[in-house]
């Protein structure tokens, strides 16, 4: 978790009431003690900032919505007897979040429960109950003894879920008496809970796993400034807390004493911008997923006398979506990491996973927001995808004969900073040699479309405010760019085969395009990417086609952002995927392609090759559930059906993207590049199905009747005046305001009241969408 700040900050996000005890102790710092706790986050950072070594105390009871179990252990009482009694008699804990004490005990953490009591070992010798009025400490707080709270493996409170306390223990009087768990009323679940497999910890295994990473890490490369240092000790920690399954306060002491003084330079830990950057290299690591089981390195001895050097590639290969390949990605703030779009927690950790790929995907996304004012991560995301689906182009492919161009757009309100990303892929793509495969900013009509796909069969589009097109082509604005809907279509299906242009008198003037690969990133506002589409586009095909990036944040502005060169491995990359030269097939296992000169033309004297990037057996799993998953979302609503049907083909597209991205010689789409481009896709059509698709008009009269249906519906409960819709519809003249208000309320889409709101029998008429009308008892009035 980094330092006491950042956890005790994590610990308020979850709801649970913190405060300051003092270093090694058990004491409260504060003049109240546990009364004082708070999930204040300004007050959290003043307590930790003028005691940043503080212990973290958590209420118990209804503050924190949490009763605990403490199992104690010590000369005098050993709580574990008393478990293994009640589990011996049949009597079971459930299992929940659980965090092990340096002293051999474990705090089990279940939901509040006003029922119960606290009480000290009354009833249960070495159990006690805390419930209100009472606090814990939490991981990673130091114990008087020394060590190191620490949550119990599994049963974290960020990846598990707190159960119900357990109804048998508030019945019985004392251990003799305690009822069967299986005895009918004694719980009040309809299943019996999964028991925890209990256990004391055993404090000397710890110190011998402790002294086993320690040899490991005095064979590991050490960190070497301008020779990627830090992902060195990012490397480093991923085996401390994953491999060996430390806590992240064992894994800072054992890099701190027996890695840091080998770097070059070592860390200044008393310098306070140093010490930050190690700790949260630990932060970083413990939020990355190993692809092999935690705790692999318990299980082999071989560290012990390990001779050979721990190289990059056998750290790597554990790593899943870790975004450390190159610059790793810029840090995130604990105040505002969970700023990014999204309407729960579960949607923000998603978008974290989802903002930090791997690869040059990683590298380029990690510049693009290092180097913003106001950092829209999946902005950025979206841009560098399809950037690099054009990088891509016509020289990847896999066995589904899928290809890498794509369809994205980026929507976001004015000022929130959508811009920036396309700025730098231009940048990027100019210093890299391969500005040829911009297009350019706007589209004009079908035929320039074909015109410039026929010219450079691999074009990148990247369009400012596209939703205003959208709109002319919805309101038929310009005969000139009429088709261009149904050419992105077919050249979006023609990226591995020929496409056909339109038939003139002419023959001559027909394009004939090998294999045309035509990417497009667009950015728009919500209002007008809304006024550019209609149901029309969700029918035939061009929203299921189309990602749509949609950011409803706002970022504050990042002071400390700088004009940044791209580093130098980036630009080296892509200069070298874009003149590589890929020799015909003649062996197997070649890589198949075509000289990049040939890009020069739309009809090539042969077709191009790609090289054919393999998937491996867990990532076509992964595919085949997936599209499984999304038949099922198709079949339960037919109104967006259409939205699902080509979530497999655009996953795919992504992990091709990904995976020639992570490797130049020997690219494989593997289930983590797989689960992470299916959970991306996921994840998009999701958020366009809840915030977007329910706004789509059919019509320029529809759309604006749904405009007065959404300033209505801003007004929730409290209702709408007149003079509010008014303010906020100047475009319509009032006949027209007033025409769409009748027809929302006969059509019982909006419902209006007159309601007393002064004296003498003053009333003022409010308008509620159905949902939130007040009076749902009285008859609506007709109007």
């Amino acid at each position: 978790m980094g330092t006491m700040l950042d956890a005790a900050l994590v610990y308020a996000d979850l709801g649970w009431h913190v405060f300051p005890c003092g270093f090694k102790k058990k004491t409260p710092i504060t003049q109240h003690g546990v009364k004082d706790a708070t999930i204040n986050k300004k007050q959290i950072t003043e307590w930790w900032t003028e005691n940043p070594d503080a212990n973290i105390a958590v209420a118990c009871g209804v503050a924190s919505g949490i009763c605990v179990i403490d199992i104690d252990k010590n000369d005098k009482i050993d709580g574990w007897q008393t478990v293994e009694k009640l589990v011996q008699a049949g009597h079971i804990l459930p299992e929940t979040i659980a965090q092990v004490t340096p002293s051999g005990g474990m705090h089990l953490i279940y939901q509040y429960d006003k029922g119960v009591k606290n009480e000290n070992s009354k009833r249960f010798p070495g159990i006690d109950i805390r419930t209100n009025g009472y606090y814990i400490l939490l991981a990673p707080s130091i114990h008087p003894n020394g060590s190191a709270y620490q949550w119990k493996e599994n049963l974290n409170p960020f990846g598990y879920a707190l159960v119900a306390f357990p109804e048998w223990i508030k019945e019985v009087e004392s251990l003799a008496s305690a009822p069967p768990w299986g005895r009918p009323g004694s719980h009040s679940g309809g299943t019996t809970p999964k028991p925890i497999a209990f256990q004391p910890p055993n404090l000397e295994a710890t110190k011998d796993v402790q002294r086993r990473a320690a040899a490991y890490l005095a064979v590991c490369d050490p960190a070497v400034q301008g020779a990627g240092g830090h992902n060195k000790l990012l490397w480093a920690a991923v085996a401390l807390v994953h491999g060996f399954r430390l806590s992240e306060s064992q894994a800072f002491e054992l890099l701190r004493t027996e890695y840091n003084p080998r770097c070059d330079p070592p860390w200044e830990l008393s310098e306070s911008k140093d010490y930050k950057d190690f700790v949260r290299k630990i932060s970083e690591a413990r939020k990355l997923t190993p692809q092999k089981p935690i705790g692999w390195l318990l299980e082999d001895d071989t560290y012990l006398t390990i001779t050979s050097t721990v190289t990059d590639d056998d750290i790597q290969a554990i790593i899943d979506n870790s975004g450390i390949l190159g610059a790793p990605p810029a840090p995130v703030s604990v105040e505002t990491q969970n700023d990014d779009i999204g309407y729960d927690s579960d949607n923000r950790k998603e978008l974290q996973y989802l903002t930090r790929p791997i690869g040059l995907l990683g590298r380029i996304c990690s510049h693009i927001n290092a180097s913003d004012l106001k950092p829209q991560p999946f902005l950025a995301l979206g841009c560098a995808l399809t950037f690099l689906g054009a990088l891509f182009g016509r020289k990847v492919k896999d066995s589904y004969e899928t290809r890498t161009n794509l369809y994205c757009m980026g929507v976001a309100n004015s000022g929130y900073g959508k811009n920036h990303a396309p700025k730098q892929i231009r940048r990027l793509m100019l210093e890299s040699g391969c500005s040829e495969l911009l297009a350019g900013d706007d589209i004009a009509s079908d035929s320039g479309l074909e015109s410039r796909l026929h010219q450079s069969p691999v074009s990148l589009f990247l369009c400012d405010e596209i939703g205003y097109l959208f709109k002319a082509l919805k309101y038929h604005a310009n005969p000139y760019n009429a088709k261009i809907i149904s050419t992105l279509l077919k050249l979006y299906s023609s990226a591995g085969d020929l496409y056909k242009g339109r038939v003139f008198a002419d023959t001559v003037k027909q394009r004939t395009i090998l294999q045309p690969c035509c990417c497009l990133w667009g950015t728009s506002t919500p209002r007008s990417f809304l006024e550019g589409v209609s149901q029309t586009e969700v029918e035939n095909g061009w929203l299921s086609r189309c990602l749509i990036f949609n950011s409803t944040n706002d970022p504050p502005k990042n002071r400390d952002y700088r004009r940044l060169d791209f580093p130098k491995d980036v630009v080296r990359d892509v200069y070298k995927w874009y003149t590589r030269i890929i020799d015909s097939p003649q062996h197997e296992g070649d890589i198949d392609g075509y000289v990049h000169g040939g890009m020069a033309c739309g009809m090539e004297s042969r077709p191009p090759n790609q090289i054919l990037i393999p998937t491996n057996e867990a990532a076509n799993k992964i595919f085949i559930d997936f599209d499984n998953y999304c038949a099922k979302m198709a079949a339960e609503n037919s109104n967006t059906s259409i939205l699902w049907k080509r979530c497999e083909e655009n996953a795919r597209k992504i992990a091709l993207i990904v995976a020639a991205g992570d490797s130049f010689d020997t690219p494989e789409i593997t289930g983590s590049i797989a689960d992470y481009s299916c959970r991306l896709v996921k994840y998009i059509v999701n958020d366009f199905i809840d915030n977007v698709a329910g706004e789509i008009s059919s019509s320029p009269i529809e759309s604006k009747k749904l405009k007065l249906l959404s300033i209505v519906g801003k007004t929730k409960a409290a209702g709408c005046q007149k003079w509010i819709l008014t303010q906020n519809t100047r475009g319509y003249s009032k006949r027209e305001r007033n025409d769409y208000i009748d027809d929302l309320l006969a059509g019982r889409e909006l419902i209006h009241r007159l309601v007393q709101t002064g004296g003498r029998g003053k009333k003022t008429g409010f308008y509620w969408l159905p949902e939130y009308y007040p009076y749902p008892d009285e008859e609506i009035e007709d109007v």
